[in-house]
């Protein structure tokens, strides 16, 4: 399973090392699955070679954007979801915690944060892709091996209604 990632490339929420992007997840049948709509049914994905099962349809076009993996989605209802979480992960880059928002095909991490307008504007204009949006926030992308300190965070969310 992989991740999708921003300026001008898939961002997935997951990377093939295991690493976890900041979301919403739910667990179907024993595996957190990122989800993309909510109740009263849910939108899960999974990017891969081959789906877990027969009941998962194929997102046209996908493994060209998401590095030969190929996105796979499926509706399941409210019952069939045994765990719900919203996921926060966070991850040092350059002596700076940033959150973790997702992953591209080439091994990147998309970064986003909330830094002093210098950090900003340092960021801006360095060797990476970094966008600024206002006076003190940025996003990115970075080498994932350039990474350390990933931690995640998971507060359990109520299970929807069956």
């Amino acid at each position: 399973m992989i991740a999708r990632s921003g300026i001008n490339s898939e961002i997935i929420p997951l990377h093939a090392s295991g690493l976890r992007a900041t979301g919403d997840w739910i667990e179907y049948r024993g595996h957190l699955y990122p989800i993309t709509s909510h109740e009263p049914n849910f939108e899960i994905r999974y990017f891969g070679v081959v789906p877990p099962d027969s009941e998962w349809a194929r997102r046209k076009g996908s493994d060209e954007q998401s590095g030969g993996l190929a996105e796979y989605t499926k509706i399941i209802s409210a019952g069939e979801v045994t765990r719900r979480i919203s996921l926060k992960a966070k991850a040092v880059w350059d002596g700076t915690e940033f959150n973790l928002m997702g992953f591209d095909a080439n091994g990147n991490a998309w970064l986003l944060a909330y830094v002093p307008g210098e950090i900003a504007l340092a960021l801006v204009a360095g060797k990476h892709s970094w966008e600024m949006f206002d006076r003190s926030s940025v996003s990115g992308r970075v080498p994932v091996s350039e990474l350390t300190d990933v931690s995640e965070t998971m507060r359990e969310l109520p299970l929807p209604r069956a």
